[in-house]
């Protein structure tokens, strides 16, 4: 498949812009010794601290620079190995920072600054072979920065659970990646667009002896359904093969929890994005 880039951009009114650019043969190069990535004349560079982005088409240009406010990072090697060799890889080099952006289209030009996000991920075989569905959500809270998602493996690795967390105060990272936090869902409700389960309510406790937090992630609203093949007799046959892809993002609040002895000392919450990404058939697994 050759590379091509694209912008998504949704404005304060609600009014959505999606642009993508296909350049011409061979007009793309990538940097093996840092992050470096052209695609015609749109550019991602950075240095796991900060970053200049760039896009240009015909209908729209946009400049970002993103100074994380969090140190990269990643849980243990940053990979999760399904079997003996299969693997899918994640870092999150800006766990949270401070963005700059400049927009131009139809010949004027806005400017916004707020928060932003960065992260890679690879692998060596496609995340729908290996993944059921997946939880991940990350979001600010008050002095707090938090990296959450919880990874169910396919049937055919049993259905075994992996939970990735981050907690940052102030900009420091303050949780250890050898501490698995304990996970929990509640509220189970249906989806009748993606003809899918999901879970109104997700809680992470983590404890590591020395400090006690728990994150929960209270849904509001949906803000996307989104069923992936659209052609449903497409559709049919992969569910004949047990895949039936399909993305939900939600809206709520995240609250997090100071606790000592079992008591909590401390309360802060604010509003929160996350997503379920569904590779497999519905399933309370």
């Amino acid at each position: 498949m050759p590379p091509y880039a694209t912008l998504n951009l949704t404005l304060p009114d609600g009014t959505e812009i999606r642009d993508r650019l296909d350049p011409a043969e061979g007009d793309f190069s990538f940097a093996k010794d840092h992050c470096c990535v052209r695609i015609g004349q749109c550019l991602f560079e950075g240095d796991l601290h900060d970053y200049q982005i760039h896009y240009e088409s015909e209908q729209v240009r946009a400049d970002v620079k993103l100074h994380g406010n969090v140190p990269a990072w990643r849980t243990g090697t940053g990979h999760i190995f399904f079997g003996e060799s299969d693997y899918f890889a994640w870092i999150p080099a800006v766990p949270e920072g401070s963005v700059q952006v400049s927009i131009v289209r139809d010949g004027n030009e806005e400017s916004y600054t707020g928060t932003g996000y960065h992260d890679h991920n690879w692998g060596n075989i496609g995340m729908f072979v290996l993944m059921h569905h997946w939880y991940w959500g990350r979001c600010k809270v008050g002095d707090y920065q938090i990296i959450s998602s919880y990874i169910t493996a396919g049937p055919q690795y049993g259905y075994a659970h992996t939970p990735v967390f981050m907690l940052a105060k102030g900009g420091e990272i303050i949780s250890d990646t050898n501490v698995q936090p304990v996970y929990e869902e509640t509220d189970l409700a249906f989806d009748e667009v993606t003809g899918k389960h999901y879970f109104k309510t997700l809680i992470y406790d983590y404890d590591d002896g020395r400090q006690h937090y728990r994150i929960t992630y209270r849904m509001e609203e949906m803000l996307e359904q989104d069923v992936m093949i659209k052609q449903e007799a497409v559709r049919v046959a992969m569910m004949q093969q047990g895949l039936d892809p399909t993305y939900t993002r939600f809206s709520g609040t995240a609250v997090v929890e100071r606790l000592e002895n079992g008591a909590v000392v401390e309360h802060v919450d604010a509003p929160a994005l996350w997503e379920l990404m569904y590779f497999g058939l519905d399933a309370q697994v």
